[in-house]
């Protein structure tokens, strides 16, 4: 729906939000709201709000859609009850009034003294001469209205609060005068008067120092006598033992500090030697590492299996096995196996295995002696009893790691394992079981 013109003064169409919207056939093309009072011109036809066309009209002004200098109008029935039939929201729903209804039931919702839109300003009932939101006239009878009854805490007296406040007055407790004549407050003022009154009880200035005695508030200067005096010097006394005290403390702390760091400088400095200790050991170990020596690390630990063994049958790739130093800052090394078909006629075997073993970069590759002989004790593992294993010494020439993948890193190659051994039948012999082959790693020798 159009907004409506800020410089017209005869727009009176509904100005409501409708919960549907509402068709631009019923909107007043003077005002641009929904026509309030439809009335219908015998020129045109066209439709207007009542007072829009009728203020139009007595201007001596035309038809504003034909502009025709003398109409008639008729107020139009039918178009008044089909705009009193569409679903307006509340003016109110800003405030948070949640009604929704056809538009004829709007003034009924919104009257001041009988309507039930709780967001409509309202008389207060006790008549005070207030307004308030309909929703919260409960709250302004009970806490704010001046007519409300109220008891006073002190008699116990009831009377309108605006009453008690202007009216209830009362004498201090504590009797104070003022020229000659009892002081008289308002009870609601009782409070403020306590906390300046002169005959009103306090504490003493110095009861933090042990005086307990409570006098009035005129007489606090005169009570300050030289016992207070006594006091503060007995508190100060105090205050000067727990000092030293803590003085003591801290210069014992300082010696235990002082002593711990010539430990922390004595301990740096064994621990320096030490470590050059170690040092000089590792190289000493060092020199004398012997020249041949063989690497059995743990034989338990050096079974590597070959796992989907059908798979590699099937596809001839290269299995790759886990790395594995010789000995203790070692060589880095890697058993690598081919399954290939069968061997040649003569053989019984229907495939065999042709194993490598590479060489890799190690971490303790400068320290180590190249261009040397070298051979693996490696076996082929009979998975059927710990016995009958089909053993094969490689030998070949260790070469430093050149980079690059592993042509020109391969130490020994193209050594072979038949799978089907011609013992078979007379000994339990099985090489391959559940999809697997395993190796071991007997031992590793320099030559």
């Amino acid at each position: 729906m159009a907004k409506q013109k800020d410089d017209s003064s005869w727009c009176v169409g509904f100005e409501y939000e409708f919960a549907d919207p509402a068709s631009r056939d019923y909107e007043c093309p003077l005002c641009l709201h929904v026509m309030r009072e439809p009335m219908v011109t015998d020129c045109c036809g066209g439709h207007f709000c009542s007072s829009c066309i009728l203020t139009v009209s007595g201007s001596g002004k035309g038809c504003p859609l034909c502009r025709r200098r003398t109409f008639k109008t008729l107020i139009n029935k039918a178009v008044e009850r089909k705009i009193a039939d569409l679903r307006i929201c509340c003016p109110t729903k800003d405030r948070g009034c949640p009604w929704q209804g056809p538009a004829r039931d709007a003034t009924a919702h919104l009257a001041r003294e009988t309507g039930d839109c709780g967001f409509v300003p309202v008389d207060c009932p006790a008549k005070c001469g207030q307004e308030a939101l309909r929703s919260h006239i409960p709250v302004h009878l009970r806490d704010h209205c001046p007519k409300r009854e109220v008891v006073c805490p002190h008699c116990r007296h009831g009377a309108p609060a605006d009453q008690m406040l202007a009216e209830h007055w009362m004498a201090c407790p504590n009797g104070c005068t003022r020229e000659n004549a009892s002081v008289r407050f308002e009870r609601c003022r009782l409070e403020l008067h306590l906390s300046e009154c002169p005959n009103q009880l306090v504490a003493c200035d110095f009861r933090d120092l042990g005086c307990d005695e409570r006098i009035r508030r005129q007489d606090s200067f005169e009570h300050n006598t030289s016992k207070h005096l006594v006091m503060l010097y007995t508190l100060m006394l105090n205050m000067k033992k727990r000092l030293d005290a803590k003085d003591a403390t801290i210069r014992q702390l300082e010696e235990s500090l002082s002593t711990l760091g010539r430990e922390r400088e004595r301990i740096e400095t064994e621990l320096k030697l030490k470590c050059a200790e170690m040092v000089a050991l590792k190289e000493k170990v060092t020199a004398e590492r012997p020249e041949n020596h063989l690497s059995v690390l743990n034989p338990s630990l050096l079974v590597h299996v070959m796992s989907r063994f059908a798979v590699y049958k099937t596809t001839q790739e290269w299995w790759e096995g886990p790395e594995f130093y010789t000995h203790h800052e070692g060589y880095r090394l890697r058993l690598c196996a081919q399954i290939r078909p069968e061997l040649d006629s003569e053989r019984k075997s229907s495939s065999y295995v042709c194993v490598r073993v590479d060489i890799l970069e190690g971490r303790y590759d400068k320290e180590l002696k190249w261009d040397r002989g070298f051979k693996v004790a490696l076996s082929l593992l009979n998975q059927q009893t710990d016995n009958h294993h089909f053993v094969k010494t490689l030998r070949g020439v260790l070469l430093r790691f050149q980079g690059g993948g592993v042509e020109g890193n391969t130490l020994i190659e193209d050594s072979r394992f038949a799978l089907c051994d011609e013992r078979a039948e007379e000994v339990s012999i099985q090489f391959v079981r559940d999809d697997c082959i395993k190796f071991r790693i007997c031992s590793v020798e320099f030559l």
